[in-house]
């Protein structure tokens, strides 16, 4: 006997029946030929199939069922552990914003049935903020590690461990490790970025996928401008954004210097110090790590430096130098630099050295070994061929004394390197891939290692290594993983489905699926016929049970057979009509027919959101429409051919045909696309439904008429497009925020009041602005302003000459500048004498006429206006690697500041004003001197023999200079912009000792006498040196102007 399971079945069954007549319509038009007991009754429960919004929103809730997938789905999770949430009072200093209330929360999240390959991709509350699916978009790759910090992920496979987080909450005998069950576990997540509250989050995960690594964030570090030629770089720190911090060394003239630098994922470098260092003949250490957060190094001489405040500390030259020129790893933690001395390759102890005292000692352990870790109570370090113990990890003592071997292998070495995270998790970069010290083996991350020898630092976030070396040209680049998807076969998840009903792989054949399918999901507790329905339906496929065996067949076959009319009409029977009327045909009222059908699946386009395509049947009575849906990944160009492939198979079914044979068909079964000839001489595609043997040697038969045509060919894939006007929405910005503070003199007649000029920049057009709070002594801070459009902010990398043509063009000097952000451009003469051009360069304000544009991101600049606003006094100073800032007064904001912070340092941090807006952020600072309030320097001062009155006497003279309403009005003088007029003169001899000051009020002139002059004890051939500032309403002093005479 035959039996045929056709879930797309009649009119009313199958594809219309399942979705139309919810789970018993699934079940009444699959029944169409079904017996009970036979091997298929395991799938006859009666229950509600998956849907996709079973997956949509993350639960908490005991008894839930545990969804499995296939191939890549998006689905919500359901929170299985959840720690105490831990508020802290930040107060900033250290990049975190203003003081406010944080709070932190470990927890973790049960994801589908295990084992998965991994997770590319996660969204909170619907926002993306994890997505690793281009390994070559460095802004995703730097944001994702940003954005999810301390988050380790649990494949499900049946040997996974109890994670550590959990353990240390709720104690090692309390955890268990959750096997067969993919999970996350958060580790201390902000919730800043969700007020304060657990998001709702879902993962892309993939069931079949092969990962791999792939190298990607390659740049190199830029050489400072400064330098005549590079000696080499050191990175100290590198975060989980991808940024390095570290010291470059060069030489200038016979000396080194250095300078501090900040390198983003974006391949930009920022020069922390607006000075280089001058350090003579000192280096950096080429490998040196610094957990303390102060970004410092140690160099070769023994000094400490850090970048905010430079220290020259007293440390050991000697041991230290030689460590330095052999290239050997020292870590800073706690305050403590410990670092491995081998002279000439003899083994040497453990070098502990405190900087801030100067104090040093070293240890009892002696060996030829690189530190690779250091924890609050231990030191690790990896020792090489060479007794006492070769190829070793060893663990040692803060006093430098040994411990015990962790473990041995020949490729440890001098060269190894480590990160360090806790005694149970250190990463070491030796062999092929890095492996990680878990307190108790080796174990292989399957990070591809770097094998330059020349690694300086390298870190693991989130599985994703980022590598930094100290060789020229000291390129960084980051080993990130990728998730290669890889389409499931039918067969395989319908094989699948039929395992779990408890079938054997010798009890079903579903030989015939060869489509392929991106995705689906099982989300609840259905029956495992309920769970393959949506499937069946969507890819067309019939099941019979033939043999005792449950075959499933595909739609869109070409006949196998022929049903001839001669042969029609068998009957047992003698003296019956059957064969007067061989074929019965039915046709279904065409208004139990639907007009439309609207298919809701998961769209591969559109980041796996619920999608509905709608079929329409044109010109037809019938009034029923009907949905359908399933957890299936699809494309849109897909899913709209299926569901119109299903509207036109429930219209070409609407025949139905019942007739009879003797045995000699008995060889087809249902599934089967055969001919029918009808009496009429026609023939019809027809497909077998129902086979029954009547016992009496007849075959009675029911067919519905069949387009094989209509169904899409199982081998072929759809390509996907995008729903029109979508794109996937990137991760924010989570790049740098360059921010420059302008202590300017007034570049507004309305700026007369106190306060400084910010101007700011991110690394990409998607900067979202940013919120700059400020602090007044470093720590505590406070919101200020945002600043939310970018300017065009740089550095010069060649040195501006000085200018003595006044107010005529400098046609003579030209400068180079390289842009972080923005662009310039020329502009015609007229716009250049108004001003359109004006850039900050080092202090001094310039109008540039020519910007030519001559590498990427690089500008020289000429035909240029000096000084202007008064800025006279920077013309002879510049220098290569000073700040460029081009002055949009639609890009700055004027902030503010007391009279007070004049004189005195104020500190800015600049947050993003997007979901990373509490990440930590770079400390600017600058001590302010001008604050828009400060008088320009008179001009013209003189010092000129005689007056008036006698010939003895010498006679100063200056002009009044305004900050504000200083353009050139005909017939007047320039307008005064302080209450009153009074000038500071200052009368010093040639070694600088003050001799005389004075209070000249309302007057640019002085008389110096003769009599004062002698009272000063000045005599002929003597120096004179005169400085003369103006006052100010606010108490500030002036800039000054300066001469001298000979008297």
């Amino acid at each position: 006997m035959q039996l045929a399971i056709s879930v797309v079945g009649a009119v009313v069954g199958g594809v219309i029946g399942f979705y139309a007549g919810g789970p018993s319509g699934a079940v009444y038009g699959a029944e169409l030929g079904f017996a009970l007991g036979g091997i298929a009754g395991s799938l006859l429960v009666h229950q509600k199939g998956p849907s996709p919004s079973d997956l949509r929103v993350q639960d908490s809730a005991y008894g839930r069922p545990i969804p499995w997938y296939y191939g890549v789905y998006r689905g919500a999770g359901n929170v299985i552990w959840c720690g105490q949430a831990l508020q802290h009072q930040e107060s900033a200093g250290k990049g975190g914003g203003p003081s406010q209330s944080v709070v932190t929360l470990s927890f973790a999240v049960g994801i589908c049935e295990g084992p998965i390959v991994g997770v590319r991709r996660i969204w909170a509350n619907g926002k993306l903020i994890y997505d690793m699916s281009n390994p070559s978009n460095f802004e995703a790759v730097s944001g994702s590690n940003q954005m999810v910090q301390n988050f380790k992920l649990y494949l499900g496979d049946e040997n996974q461990l109890a994670d550590p987080t959990i353990q240390a909450a709720e104690g090692v005998a309390n955890t268990p490790p959750f096997r067969g069950l993919a999970y996350v576990v958060f580790n201390d997540l902000d919730l800043s970025s969700w007020g304060n509250y657990m998001p709702s989050l879902s993962f892309e995960v993939f069931k079949t996928a092969a990962l791999s690594y792939t190298k990607g964030l390659q740049y190199d570090i830029t050489k400072s401008p400064a330098w005549d030629s590079w000696a080499g770089n050191s990175v100290v720190r590198i975060d989980e954004a991808g940024n390095m911090y570290g010291w470059q060394y060069g030489q200038v003239g016979s000396f080194f210097q250095a300078q501090a630098f900040k390198v983003s994922p974006y391949g930009v470098t920022e020069f922390l110090l607006g000075t280089p260092l001058h350090t003579t003949f000192d280096g950096p250490y080429q490998r040196f790590q610094n957990y303390d957060g102060d970004d410092g190094i140690a160099f070769s001489s023994g000094n400490y430096y850090v970048p905010s405040a430079v220290a020259v500390l007293a440390g050991r030259g000697g041991p230290f130098s030689t460590f330095w020129m052999n290239q050997g790893n020292a870590v800073k933690k706690g305050g403590i630099i410990y670092g491995a001395i081998s002279v000439a390759s003899v083994p040497g102890p453990l070098l502990i050295w405190n900087p801030t005292l100067g104090a040093y000692d070293s240890g009892s352990y002696v060996a030829m070994m690189a530190v690779v870790g250091v924890s609050d109570s231990y030191v690790y370090v990896a020792t090489d061929g060479t007794a006492p113990n070769p190829h070793a990890l060893v663990k040692l003592t803060l006093g430098g004394d040994f411990v015990a071997v962790l473990a041995t292998d020949a490729q440890f070495g001098l060269s190894t390197v480590g990160y360090f995270i806790s005694d149970s998790q250190i990463y070491l970069n030796y062999g092929p891939t890095v492996r990680m010290w878990n307190g108790s083996a080796l174990v292989d991350t399957g990070v591809p290692a770097d094998s330059s020898g020349n690694l300086g630092d390298f870190r693991i976030y989130n599985d994703t290594g980022y590598f930094s070396s100290w060789f020229n040209p000291h390129p960084f680049y980051a080993q990130v993983p990728t998730l290669n998807p890889s389409a499931m076969v039918l067969s395989d998840v319908i094989s699948d489905i039929c395992t779990r009903a408890g079938l054997s792989s010798a009890q079903y054949d579903v030989s015939g699926l060869t489509d392929q399918v991106l995705g689906c999901a099982v989300a609840n507790h259905s029956s495992p016929r309920a769970n393959a329905a949506p499937l069946m339906s969507a890819y067309f496929v019939d099941a019979n049970d033939t043999d005792n065996k449950l075959k499933f067949v595909r739609r869109g076959a070409q006949p196998v057979g022929t049903f001839y009319y001669a042969d029609l009409g068998s009957s047992p029977s003698l003296g019956d009509d059957a064969n007067m009327t061989p074929i019965t045909e039915q046709i279904a009222q065409e208004v139990d027919l639907p007009r439309s059908l609207a298919f809701t699946y998961s769209s591969f386009g559109t980041d796996y959101q619920v999608n509905t395509q709608t079929a329409f049947m044109p010109d037809t009575s019938s009034n029923k429409d009907v949905t359908a849906q399933a957890t299936i990944v699809l494309t849109d160009n897909d899913a709209r051919l299926r569901a119109q492939s299903m509207l036109w198979a429930a219209w070409v079914g609407r025949k139905s045909f019942t007739l009879s044979t003797s045995l000699a068909y008995l060889q087809y079964e249902p599934g089967d696309v055969m001919w029918l000839h009808r009496g009429d001489g026609s023939t019809v595609v027809v497909r077998i439904t129902r086979c029954v043997l009547d016992g009496q040697g007849s075959l009675q038969w029911e067919v519905q008429l069949e387009q094989p045509d209509i169904y899409p060919n199982g081998t072929f894939s759809v390509g996907g497009g995008r729903a029109l006007g979508y794109s996937t929405p990137p991760i924010d910005y989570g790049g740098p925020t360059i921010l420059r503070i302008l202590d300017i003199p007034p570049l507004r007649d309305i700026d007369s009041t106190p306060g400084v000029y910010l101007a700011a920049c991110g690394l990409a057009s998607n900067w979202p602005g940013a919120m700059v709070d400020v602090s007044r002594d470093g720590s505590s801070y406070s919101q200020l302003t945002r600043i939310l459009r970018q300017s065009s902010i740089g550095y010069a990398t060649t040195k501006l000459g000085d200018y003595a043509g006044g107010n005529t063009p400098d046609e003579l000097n030209k400068v180079t500048v390289l842009l972080y952000a923005g662009a310039l451009s020329s502009v015609s003469y007229s716009d250049f004498m108004l001003g359109n051009s004006a850039a900050y360069l080092g202090g001094e304000i310039i109008f540039f006429r020519d910007a030519v544009l001559i590498a990427a991101n690089t500008y020289r600049l000429s035909g240029l206006l000096r000084a202007r606003a008064g800025t006279d006094f920077a013309k002879s100073t510049h220098a290569a690697g000073e700040a460029f800032v081009f002055l949009d007064v639609n890009a700055l904001v004027k902030q503010s500041i007391n009279v007070s912070d004049i004189g005195n340092t104020l500190y800015y941090e600049p947050h993003l004003l997007n979901i990373f807006a509490n990440q930590p952020v770079s400390t600017y600072s600058d001590q302010i001197t001008d604050g828009c309030v400060q008088p320009l320097p008179p001009h013209l001062f003189r010092a000129n023999p005689g007056s008036i009155s006698a010939a003895n006497d010498i006679t100063l003279s200056w002009f009044r200079r305004a900050r504000v309403f200083y353009q050139w009005v005909s017939g007047a003088d320039v307008p005064l912009d302080q209450q009153t007029e009074a000038y500071m003169l200052t009368i010093s001899d040639g070694s600088g000792n003050v001799k005389r000051t004075v209070t000249v009020s309302a007057a640019t002139s002085y008389i110096y006498s003769a009599a004062n002059i002698s009272t000063d004890g000045f005599t002929t051939g003597n120096t004179i040196n005169f400085k003369v500032t103006q006052n100010s309403d606010l108490g500030v002093t002036g800039m000054p102007a300066i001469t001298s005479i000979v008297r």
